[in-house]
């Protein structure tokens, strides 16, 4: 019997039947603890090693109980510190809307 290559399988240059040969290997094996540990501890070390350019949000909570809102954007070094959730909305699509000053 003879599959034929899917449209992905076709673009990506891969045998016919990969696709879903992968698929049902990974539903078929469990993975060993140590080796879940490993791949969790590979994932850690690569996030470390190689950063985002996504910007970093961190939620805090004043005194009051109000929340407040920082966020640094890894590509442009800019902090922006907001009271409420809408100017960091507005600021984070400034990142997107605007173009760059050189």
């Amino acid at each position: 019997m003879s599959l034929e290559p899917t449209l992905y399988e076709a673009l990506e240059l891969l045998p016919a039947g990969s696709v879903y040969q992968t698929a049902l290997e990974g539903q078929q094996t469990k993975s060993h603890p140590v080796a879940r540990a490993l791949r969790a501890a590979g994932a850690y070390l690569l996030a470390f090693l190689a950063p985002s350019d996504e910007p970093q949000v961190e939620v805090r909570l004043k005194e009051g109980g109000a929340l407040q809102f920082a966020a640094y954007d890894p590509v442009t070094h800019q902090c922006c510190v907001c009271a409420g959730e809408e100017g960091l909305r507005a600021w984070l699509e400034l990142r997107y809307y605007v173009a760059p000053v050189r």
